[in-house]
């Protein structure tokens, strides 16, 4: 390894070419962590120069590391790849450009010491002749920006970025003369945000000091306090030392890599050589899209890259992974399961994050039974807790589709019977990860039913087992606050018509929740408002009359699946809380002419007899659904 220090004009003052790697990070300084410090820095240091009695001191700004150097081009530049350091050289480039265009539109350039040769190399070849070579993420947008930053004046750049790019990157900056207006937006897209923000301060610079020492001579201290003043430690790796360990230690300078980032860098690092480019394009390319950007906690603001990568860590070894660990968490991972190389790594990687991305893109799923049961957990919305053993199950090379699609319907079961329970659902999350742990430790990682049903009905979740047909029956027939009623209902008509395929619904109260002024109860008596909440607020049936006894359960029974069905909104609200007999006729219109509402039209009367033995009547097609598991 070799360590100096350097000037910033010395380290951009020869031929040569520093390439940002494809897999690291695109530009992501920002005016107040970066920006602004840098800024004042370099106007104290350009005050200083101005005054000519004012010793010149340099000013250490941190370190840039690189790969051995080698040569490449017509003109035998030196090329080195960049390990860390990249959003510190590219802002010194943007820095040289902000202060080279405002001379040159004012024609001082000629003022500054070597004024392009601190920006361009000297060769033919147009993609040789940028100092720092930005990565081609993005399809190439930082990349184009910088080259344009670097080589259009500021007239040139109003007219390509003024309305391009609008859409994706608003408000766009506000291009005008650098003479009395501002040239920099702050919600500009980053390198053109960083390039008019030092373009601003260069001109408020002049402002204030050109009066008493020429626009020329600002120009000139500016140019030189970053070029001359300006140094960094320069790292250049020997064959043998980790670009990995070097850059982790040096990741604490600016701004802070994220955990996927790390992570990123990591797997390419290893990979190294001329294996990157192919393993990125081939591989990685996948995860460069907007959706993995997306946040898929809003509370927490937790991405959906960070997510994949707990979810993929805790399907693979069952235990709980934190999102701020997940750099260290894979480390260890690869430690004691490492895979044959890095092309192994990534296309793993790459297969369980199309999983993860079925699961939060329900559209254009090729599979058709992936597709069914994806839909399925969003109708339960578990789609959060279900994710990492969804990749777990669907994931595994060494069982049958047959084989997975029982575990599922396994699941599905014991989470619709916990519903119906209304029971907590707040430890899924580790419930599942203990049947990962159970089948990594003791099957292989290899999913079958019985093995399942093994762990499932051995074992307590909130002291509550997997919930048999006993508990199943009474909390289907007389539970009031049942969860999930329309996914429920919406399952019972698709096993009752195999042909229904769901759409605008609603669940429909048939007595309705507000039932008093329209449904009397067995004398004809018509309950006063006092009375009803007097009987809803008793907790002891016994202590009320046989009349409040009798509100009371029609309180209780009003929201049982038995006085449940499925109607479209505009009949719905057309039933409202008519009479049974009223609301017959709209169910003999119903649109949907789903089998449940149907069946309501054999009914004479509608009272809470018959919402008992229809919740019986029910709960044996439920039971077919979700059926007990049997271990055998």
């Amino acid at each position: 390894m070799d360590v100096k220090k350097i000037k910033v004009g010395d380290l951009f003052r020869n031929n040569v070419r520093y390439l940002v790697p494809v897999y690291q990070r695109g530009y992501v300084w920002k005016q107040e962590a970066q920006w602004q410090p840098l800024w004042d820095d370099l106007e104290a240091l350009a005050l200083m120069r101005l005054d000519p009695e004012k010793k010149q001191m340099p000013h250490f700004t941190g370190a840039v590391v690189f790969y051995p150097p080698q040569k490449t081009g017509k003109r035998d530049i030196e090329t080195l790849h960049v390990v860390d350091g990249q959003q510190r050289l590219i802002t010194f480039q943007l820095i040289l450009a902000a202060i080279y265009w405002s001379a040159k539109d004012e024609h001082l350039e000629s003022d500054l010491k070597e004024a392009k040769a601190l920006i361009f190399n000297n060769t033919d070849v147009e993609e040789e002749k940028f100092k720092v070579w930005p990565n081609a993420r993005r399809k190439n947008k930082d990349r184009n920006l910088y080259i344009d930053i670097l080589c259009l004046n500021a007239k040139e750049l109003k007219n390509k970025y003024s309305n391009a790019h609008r859409r994706s990157w608003k408000p766009t900056i506000n291009f005008r003369s650098h003479y009395g207006t501002k040239f920099y937006d702050q919600k500009a897209p980053g390198l053109l945000g960083a390039f008019g923000f030092f373009k601003d301060k260069i001109e408020t610079f002049l402002k204030e000091y050109a009066p008493t020492h020429s626009r020329a001579k600002c120009y000139e201290v500016l140019w030189n306090a970053l070029s001359e003043n300006f140094e960094v430690a320069q790292i250049t790796l020997g064959e043998d030392d980790s670009a990995q360990i070097i850059f982790e230690s040096v990741n604490a300078r600016g701004t802070p890599l994220a955990q996927t980032d790390l992570i990123k860098n990591n797997i390419f690092m290893r990979g190294g050589g001329e294996k990157v480019e192919k393993l990125f394009h081939e591989h990685w390319l996948f995860f460069e899209t907007d959706f993995w950007e997306e946040v898929t906690n809003k509370r927490k603001q937790i991405i959906k890259l960070d997510d994949y990568f707990r979810c993929f860590l805790e399907c693979k070894t069952g235990k709980d992974v934190s999102i701020n660990h997940l750099f260290a968490e894979y480390k260890k991972f690869i430690l004691a399961n490492p895979f044959k190389d890095v092309e192994e790594e990534c296309t793993e990687l790459v297969r369980y994050a199309k999983i993860y991305f079925a699961l939060n893109n329900t559209r254009n799923i090729d599979n058709p039974r992936l597709s069914q049961y994806v839909r399925e957990i969003h109708n339960l919305s578990r789609e959060d807790v279900f994710a990492p053993l969804f990749l777990a199950l669907w994931g595994d090379k060494k069982s049958s589709e047959d084989e997975k699609s029982a575990c599922l319907q396994l699941l599905f079961t014991f989470i619709v019977r916990r519903e119906i329970h209304g029971l907590a659902n707040n430890k899924y999350n580790k419930y599942f990860r203990d049947i990962i742990k159970h089948l990594i430790d003791k099957h292989n990682a290899i999913w079958s039913k019985k093995s399942l049903i093994t762990f499932m009905l051995n074992h307590t979740f909130n002291t509550i087992e997997f919930p048999d047909d006993k508990f199943f029956f009474d909390m289907f027939v007389f539970n009031n606050s049942v969860g999930r009623q329309r996914y429920i209902l919406s399952r019972i008509e698709k096993f009752k018509n195999p042909d229904f395929a769901g759409g605008a619904y609603q669940v429909e109260h048939i007595l309705p929740r507000e039932w008093r002024e329209h449904w009397p109860l067995a004398d004809g008596y018509h309950p006063t408002e006092e009375e009803i909440k007097e009987a809803g607020y008793s907790l002891n049936e016994d202590d009320l009359s046989d009349r409040m006894q009798e509100i009371k359960r029609r309180l209780t029974l009003k929201n049982v699946i038995g006085n449940l069905t499925l109607l479209s909104p505009e009949q719905n609200r057309e039933a409202g809380n008519k009479s049974f007999a009223e609301k017959r006729e709209v169910y003999v219109n119903d649109v949907l002419e789903t089998e449940l509402t149907k069946e309501i039209l054999a009914y004479d009367k509608w009272s809470e007899d018959e919402i008992i033995a229809r919740g019986k009547s029910l709960f044996e097609v439920a039971k077919q659904i979700w059926p007990y598991p049997a271990e055998k």
